[in-house]
């Protein structure tokens, strides 16, 4: 009775078999990363695709969502299918949007922005940070930048979400500016962190050294130091028990913020550590990504680290000729989602 549908459904099944063997890898990692995962042979549950925007960083909103400001506009997922957040693009440029700073209860996002306007030329560009509220979806604030370009640089909101810091790589030091009354402080060192649980903020102060300053005074605390190499990106916990560096010579270092007292070092096969340290929310295991070379034959991976005795729980294999910067974990400990030049992935912790 049904036998006409028997060429319809061979067809079907040729060229599903078609596009997942002989299109681009990505279609094949899509169709893998979805299906493998739900019958247990893949960590992969989500990927995002871009064509040409640069996600510089990612965060997750809650255990389902995710934000990302990704070059000219902001890619929000909810279980991990892309849509346009706030309906418009931000800038006119790709790579306007760079450095961002999720707010500690998730309400507002910070973006730094370089704007281009068609009166201006490359060496005059207007810089601001614009603070958006992430339930309107609107522009609440903005604020002149402080450095000239956004680029390298870190924004961080500070305990309350009453004040940002500002740092840049290139100068040795950190402006924090009130959002009240406007009123801005300088502090030495660049390459910000703010502890979420505590009142504590760490600043790069030498290629190998790291002060942790108390706030709201930013009176001096304490040092730590690296054994070798320079100091890349500075992290903590989220219980703010654990300082999380990483170097230019393939180490993630784990300090005890209150005894000053070094957990580990985690040495990588690879050259380089391109992402930022992550901590689960227990604080018990220690995330980062890394890069094997830069190149066509570069490859990515995505470490796990049990702290407790560092162990190493993981070690994931991202997909090829990709660099990811963006990483975070959701507030349950169960996925991790990695931000990168052409697409945003999302795992299952182990």
């Amino acid at each position: 009775m049904f036998a006409f549908l028997w060429p319809l459904t061979i067809g079907l099944v040729i060229q599903l078999l078609f596009q997942f063997f002989f299109r681009f890898d990505e279609t094949k990692f899509w169709i893998s990363c979805n299906w493998l995962s739900k019958i247990g042979l893949s960590q992969c549950v989500g990927i995002l695709p871009f064509s040409n925007l640069f996600a510089h960083q990612v965060y997750f909103l809650n255990d389902q969502e995710i934000l990302s400001p990704n070059g000219e506009q902001f890619v929000r997922a909810t279980f991990f299918w892309p849509q346009s957040m706030f309906g418009k693009k931000v800038t006119n440029n790709p790579d306007d949007i760079s450095a961002s700073s999720l707010s500690d209860d998730k309400k507002m996002i910070a973006v730094c922005v370089d704007r281009e306007s068609a009166e201006t030329s490359e060496n005059d560009i207007n810089s601001e940070v614009w603070i958006w509220d992430i339930g309107t979806r609107q522009v609440v604030k903005k604020l002149p930048y402080p450095f000239d370009l956004c680029w390298l640089d870190k924004i961080n909101f500070l305990p309350g979400n009453e004040a940002l810091a500002f740092s840049d790589e290139e100068e040795e030091k950190t402006i924090v500016i009130n959002l009240n009354d406007g009123s801005s402080k300088e502090i030495p060192g660049n390459l910000i962190a703010v502890s979420p649980a505590s009142s504590v903020m760490a600043t790069r102060t030498g290629d190998q050294t790291i002060t942790l300053w108390q706030l709201p005074g930013y009176s001096y605390l304490r040092e730590f130091r690296i054994e070798s190499g320079s100091i890349r990106d500075i992290s903590f916990s989220p219980d703010g028990s654990k300082l999380g560096v990483t170097t230019d010579d393939s180490k993630v270092y784990v300090w005890n913020v209150r005894d000053g007292q070094i957990s580990g070092v985690f040495p990588v096969e690879e050259k380089y550590l391109s992402c930022n340290v992550v901590f689960s929310p227990d604080s018990s295991k220690v995330f980062t990504c890394t890069l094997s070379e830069l190149g066509d034959n570069e490859h990515s991976y995505l470490y796990t680290w049990k702290l407790e005795d560092g162990s190493l729980l993981d070690k994931l294999e991202l997909p090829q000729k990709e660099t990811y910067y963006g990483l975070d974990i959701s507030s349950d400990g169960s996925l991790v989602t990695v931000a990168g030049y052409h697409k945003i992935l999302v795992y299952k912790v182990k």
